[in-house]
């Protein structure tokens, strides 16, 4: 299942849209959108997703937002192949680029498509987001765990 379709990354390209007879055509685009796909398939299986690829039904805004990611890899892709040696593609990679960083460090993607046990918290969060709580110390209890030194010589 492909994030984006050629329709849409067509809209995109406007007066560079593929035809059946273009320099990319549109069987070509179809192509390079799968293999964007499956780029982001790929950043999303390394950043712990469990199910790839994601669906509607898994976050509708969640999958929104791939398919948007989708398309500017896509336009980008495109407009390097019509374009090779001209800058008309940046902008369009820059926010692909931008885009499968932060899916990498798992800062946009939803929590409950992350694998893992629900409470896993990491270390340092913890003490933030559990301020109201005490620790069980248990056998350290009030044990002194220092000792000093009282024969009055020079401790170094």
């Amino acid at each position: 299942m492909a994030y984006s379709v050629a329709a849409d990354v067509d809209r995109l390209l406007g007066p560079y849209a593929t035809t059946r007879t273009s320099t990319v055509t549109t069987v070509d685009l179809t192509t390079l959108i799968l293999e964007i796909d499956n780029q982001i398939n790929a950043v999303l299986q390394g950043a712990g997703v469990t199910s790839v690829p994601v669906v509607l039904g898994d976050n509708a805004t969640f999958f929104n937002y791939l398919n948007s990611v989708s398309l500017w890899g896509s336009v980008a892709q495109t407009l390097m192949a019509l374009f090779p040696d001209g800058t008309l593609h940046e902008f369009w990679q820059d926010k692909y680029d931008k885009a499968l960083k932060t899916l990498r460090n798992k800062e946009d993607i939803p929590t409950q498509l992350l694998g893992g046990a629900s409470d896993d918290v990491p270390i340092d969060t913890y003490l933030t987001q559990n301020t109201a709580e005490e620790a069980d110390l248990g056998d350290l209890e009030g044990a002194h765990l220092f000792s000093v030194d009282n024969l009055s010589s020079e401790p170094w």
